[in-house]
């Protein structure tokens, strides 16, 4: 009998590249938060309690240092984060693993608990933060190349 071989789609194809992004994005944005701490994004301590890192040095220098040293905390975990993702993504999810495409799925719901967060957590008045955007933006995104991408996680046998 012979063995076909189900071509895949492109949402299959693709979505080990998709996450392999997502994964490189992190470390760049850890990375980013490791070295420069509160200042690396503005917008988000503005949103959080009204003033700039610069206003809120020139205030109370003891909150700014405490705030700034959790934010390059954060930094380290997302680039740790963004380094296993993107494993993960160069090995087991690439090749098919099912148990990578449901541990994948943390990635909306993480995303999800950002944008909720950002939106709750936001001053009355302010403008919601930059991750309120790209959080939302890759909810839809990630969902939607899970879903489309499901026939390869399910269709071998062993799963993966």
């Amino acid at each position: 009998m012979a063995h076909q071989i189900r071509q895949e789609n492109f949402f299959e194809l693709s979505a080990w590249v998709l996450f392999l992004i997502l994964g490189a994005l992190e470390i760049l944005f850890g990375a980013g938060d490791m070295v420069a701490g509160i200042q690396n994004d503005p917008a988000i301590l503005v949103s959080l309690i009204g003033s700039t890192p610069t206003e809120l040095k020139a205030q109370d220098p003891l909150i700014y240092d405490a705030m700034n040293q959790q934010q390059k905390l954060i930094g380290l975990m997302l680039l740790m984060n963004g380094a296993l993702i993107c494993s993960i993504s160069l090995t087991a999810f690439r090749r098919g693993a099912r148990w990578a495409w449901f541990t994948f799925w943390l990635f909306p719901v993480t995303f999800l608990v950002g944008v909720i967060s950002s939106y709750y957590s936001r001053l009355p008045g302010e403008a919601l933060p930059p991750p309120f955007y790209s959080g939302s933006f890759f909810i839809v995104l990630t969902i939607l190349w899970l879903v489309l991408s499901y026939k390869k996680y399910f269709s071998n046998t062993d799963g993966g």
